[in-house]
């Protein structure tokens, strides 16, 4: 473990977030940590927004280390989450032809659209002057958008996917900056080892397999204790990862 990395804050089941809303590159975003830190964190949430969960991961993750972190989860959606009645088994063909329109080519949840936002908010945060390093985290969909992002070019120094959705082995190859991937119980196992055997960057893949998919986001349910030591357990892994890596 690296010498810079610490216990994040513990858990809470009730909680007061401890930072502030503001615009960055024209998107609502949720902002943490020290406003004079050098190394940014980008959180790119999972298709249900910016949740009471994510802002209390993003808390620990400022938190954390010898190397404060300023930590930003903008609204890449723009208020337009999906809908749990999309997904499942219960879904039928409207829930097919919502999911297809929205993460469609014109669609809000395109990777590509996001993509896009991404380096807008990148660009403006580099601007301020203060920020020299950046890194990301992505949580299902936002797992593909770092895939998408964390490839030759990249203005990401290191990065985390978190229960990833639209993952493929290829996209492994073309990873180019270190990486952490966290895997729950409902990730297809043989397409993230595949993904992981293709890396040729520093990485951890590890899996939580007593976790749901969406255990550091949505559906972490903190007043349940397994599922709260598992939360905290996967900032932290995050939070070492970075600071290892963000201080080479």
């Amino acid at each position: 473990m690296s010498e810079a990395c610490c216990t994040l804050p513990p858990v809470q089941a009730e909680y007061t977030s401890k930072g502030s809303f503001e615009t960055v590159a024209g998107l609502k975003t949720y902002k943490t940590g020290p406003a004079d830190a050098t190394t940014a964190v980008i959180l790119i949430y999972d298709v249900f927004g910016i949740t009471p969960q994510i802002q209390q991961g993003a808390d620990m993750l400022a938190a954390s280390g010898k190397h404060p972190f300023q930590v930003l989860i903008p609204d890449f959606l723009k208020g337009e989450y999906a809908q749990g009645s999309w997904f499942g088994p219960n879904a039928g063909e409207e829930g097919k032809k919502a999911i297809g329109k929205y993460f469609g080519p014109d669609g809000v949840g395109n990777p590509g659209v996001v993509t896009g936002l991404l380096k807008k908010v990148v660009e403006e945060i580099k601007g301020a002057g203060t920020v020299t390093k950046f890194g990301a985290v992505g949580y299902c969909w936002g797992a593909k958008i770092v895939s998408i992002n964390l490839t030759e070019g990249t203005a990401f120094s290191v990065a985390a996917e978190v229960h990833p959705s639209m993952m493929t082995p290829e996209d492994g190859s073309k990873i180019v900056k270190p990486i952490i991937v966290l895997a729950s119980k409902d990730e297809d196992a043989e397409i993230v080892k595949a993904f992981g055997a293709n890396l040729k960057v520093p990485n951890v893949v590890d899996f939580y397999n007593e976790s749901p998919h969406g255990w550091m986001t949505t559906r972490a349910d903190l007043k349940d204790e397994k599922m709260a030591a598992n939360f905290a357990k996967g900032y932290q892994a995050v939070s070492d990862f970075f600071h290892e890596h963000l201080s080479l």
